[in-house]
């Protein structure tokens, strides 16, 4: 991808840590400062700067050595729908699918992937807990 993409590793990175902390609940600092002490939350997720050990993995690709919504990007989650939209073919600028801004297809894309490997992962981890389900339902028949 990034032979071929506008965007740049940090640009990357900034898209993945916002789509990691919208949905990944133990990194909503809402919840986290209800929960947690100012000293508990530096302590443990980093939230005022980088710890020596990684606070959060994404898919063992990119560590966060402090809490992923230091990255947020507000930017990123206004993008979030856009991404669908385009999924769906309907393309943010008139014109066909040359016309629109290179940098801005490259994140929708990146948006979009990271949305469907989610739901890969969701789906595989229903179809492993139904087989489990069944084979415990005939142990018992």
């Amino acid at each position: 991808m990034r032979a071929l993409s506008w965007l740049t590793w940090s640009e990357q990175a900034e898209v993945i840590a916002t789509h990691f902390a919208v949905n990944n609940k133990n990194f909503r600092c809402s919840d986290c400062k209800l929960r947690h002490s100012e000293t508990k939350r530096n302590k443990f997720k980093g939230c005022s700067g980088p710890l020596d050990k990684p606070v959060a993995k994404y898919k063992d690709q990119i560590n966060f050595y402090k809490c992923p919504t230091n990255y947020y990007s507000s930017y990123v989650v206004e993008l979030m729908p856009m991404a669908r939209q385009l999924e769906n073919g309907l393309l943010p600028y008139s014109g066909g699918l040359m016309d629109q801004p290179s940098k801005l297809i490259d994140l929708l894309s990146l948006i979009n992937s990271l949305r469907l490997e989610d739901e890969i992962e969701r789906l595989e981890k229903q179809t492993k807990e139904a087989k489990k389900w069944q084979k415990t339902k005939s142990k018992y028949r």
